[in-house]
């Protein structure tokens, strides 16, 4: 099987809204899949429809290569959504078992299963304590947890680490982790992009319901031609080389920020420094982050919608 989720030419109208716009993106397994958008981009509505708990407009999904209407199907997705758990009187241990039991558990099987994961999302204090009086953080735990009581093969994650502290950040984290390694899919949809960015393997960025970018992440994120040096030597001779090689060279401590031109490299700003009698003593070629990433399609999408 070479995709766990396909979504394809997916387009969603509320009425005269269009949340979902001809979008089109695969996850494979193995994949953490980076889910991005604006608040109201339409990344919601995207996972509700591939959970068929919103109908679709045009377009379709596929769940492990089949029709994603198919009920069976879900029996091997699990679901986080921003807001998890909205049952107050329960426990964490009797919610678990009731979830355990609608994904067609024994009784006994989902009793052992709700005890499994109260330990692995670190609940064990409270596991008998009512939702009612969880902090956000807890409730995040509990919906985490709800989440993995089938072992799904693909697994949605919506804001996970919302309210969480950075124990609960780290905890997400191994998680996901440890469910690529198995050969399993997630995917994420976050607006905290350094975790994406340590996390993700490949990223889809959405803004008005349309792709504006998508791919792996290492791809999208290569070096640009801004250099950093730092150097021994006659600063106003090495200013003077580098401005041969570069459109604007900044001066920042004892740090030059160089823009090179197009087809210079590293190797030409040490060149131009020994030229100018100076010897490197740092060397960084600045890689572009995934905010940088983010802003730039996302305000390039906004410039060319139409009005």
């Amino acid at each position: 099987m070479k995709y766990f989720l396909e979504v394809v030419n997916l387009t969603k109208r509320f009425g005269g809204v269009t949340a979902v716009d001809d979008l089109s993106f695969a996850v494979a397994p193995g994949d953490v899949f980076g889910f991005l958008g604006r608040n109201g981009a339409g990344k919601t509505t995207t996972i509700k429809v591939a959970l068929d708990l919103v109908k679709p407009t045009g377009g379709e999904v596929r769940l492990f290569g089949d029709d994603w209407r198919e009920p069976e199907l879900r029996r091997r997705v699990g679901y986080l959504p921003e807001f998890p758990v909205r049952y107050p009187n329960l426990t964490p241990r009797r919610y678990l078992r009731f979830a355990g039991r609608l994904f067609g558990l024994a009784r006994a099987q989902a009793a052992r299963r709700a005890d499994e994961l109260i330990a692995q999302v670190e609940l064990d204090d409270a596991a008998d304590r009512r939702l009612g009086g969880f902090s956000k953080g807890m409730l995040q735990r509990t919906g985490l947890a709800q989440a993995l009581v089938n072992e799904p093969d693909l697994l949605f994650l919506d804001e996970p680490t919302a309210g969480l502290d950075p124990l609960g950040h780290h905890l997400v984290k191994e998680l996901v982790r440890d469910y690529a390694a198995r050969g399993k899919a997630v995917v994420v949809s976050s607006h905290i992009l350094a975790e994406i960015e340590a996390q993700c393997s490949r990223v889809a960025i959405i803004d008005e319901g349309r792709l504006v970018a998508e791919g792996e992440l290492a791809e999208l994120l290569k070096p640009t031609n801004v250099v950093e040096v730092e150097l021994d030597g006659p600063a106003a001779a090495a200013r003077e080389a580098f401005g041969k090689i570069s459109s604007a060279v900044d001066v920042i401590g004892k740090r030059f920020v160089l823009t090179l031109l197009p087809g210079k490299e590293a190797s030409d700003v040490s060149r131009a420094a020994a030229a100018a009698a100076c010897v490197v003593t740092a060397l960084t070629t600045r890689r572009r982050s995934l905010e940088d990433l983010f802003v730039s399609v996302v305000r390039s999408s906004g410039e060319d919608a139409p009005a």
